[in-house]
Formats: structure tokens, C-alpha cells, sequence
């Protein structure tokens, strides 16, 4: 099940992805490292997933 939704991508001090938590409508960022080593993966699409692994590498 897809909880979450990713935004997009912000550049600070370090990459940031920008997701949507579905059920409540809130958001947040976190670096862009920490995405990919995080269940939050799972709950993504294919698509999304891929977006996030480009801007990784």
C-alpha cells in the first residue's frame, strides 16, 4: 500500500526528498541518503522509487 507520496527534491546543505504522509496530509523532508536506507522505500511506487535512486546517483 502506497502510505506515502514523494513531492520533489530540495537542495540545502545537503539533497532532501519532500514526501506526503496520505492519511493525515502532512509532510516532511529528509536527506536524501537516508530515503534510500529507509522502509520508506517500500511504501512508494515503482516510479517514485526510481525518481529517488536517479537524484541518488
Amino acid at each position: 500500500m502506497q502510505n506515502y507520496k514523494l513531492l520533489g527534491f530540495k537542495r540545502k546543505a545537503k539533497l532532501t526528498a519532500n514526501f506526503l504522509v496520505k492519511s493525515t496530509g502532512h509532510t516532511f523532508s529528509i536527506p536524501l541518503n537516508e530515503a534510500v536506507n529507509s522502509e520508506l522505500m517500500d511504501y512508494l511506487s515503482p516510479f517514485e522509487q526510481r525518481e529517488i535512486y536517479r537524484k541518488y546517483y
